[in-house]
């Protein structure tokens, strides 16, 4: 089962080594190593959170499963992603499970457009969560809201 958890808080352990801060990002990929650095935390931060991106959207291109956060640790920095990259993750992995690309989601979507289902898919483009729910329906993954 798919969570929102698993792609909106990525622990990350935190050294600091001759002033420089460094973070390593824990994911449950053993493929994808995610390291950042900066003058201070919040940059080293903002590093970690631009590298988890662009990782994603490499293993994305390489139809590899987006990495999932793993657990945390005592002492973790906790890497805040927002809401609409996780939805995105856990879309683009169910996806990957059932072998569906962006034309055929497009098709069950019933648009004739692969655009706008690759619009849906995009990292950098926002999208409103009522366009997510019928893509998740789409793979045969109905999005389920709970708290």
């Amino acid at each position: 089962m798919l969570s929102l958890k698993d792609f909106l808080i990525y622990p990350a352990s935190v050294t600091v080594e001759d002033g420089v801060f460094c973070l390593r990002v824990k994911t449950t990929s053993p493929n994808v190593g995610i390291n950042a650095e900066g003058a201070t935390l919040e940059e080293a931060a903002a590093e970690a959170k631009d590298v988890i991106l662009s990782m994603t959207m490499v293993c994305i291109s390489d139809k590899e499963p987006a990495p999932a956060a793993a657990g945390f640790a005592g002492g973790d920095l906790a890497l805040q992603m927002t809401p609409d990259f996780a939805l995105k993750c856990m879309l683009q992995n169910a996806m990957l499970e059932r072998g569906i690309s962006a034309a055929e989601l497009a098709r069950l979507l019933g648009s004739e457009s692969t655009e706008q289902a690759r619009e849906l898919l995009n990292f950098e483009h926002a999208t409103a969560l009522d366009r997510l729910y019928p893509a998740f329906a789409a793979v045969g993954r109905p999005l389920q809201v709970s708290c």
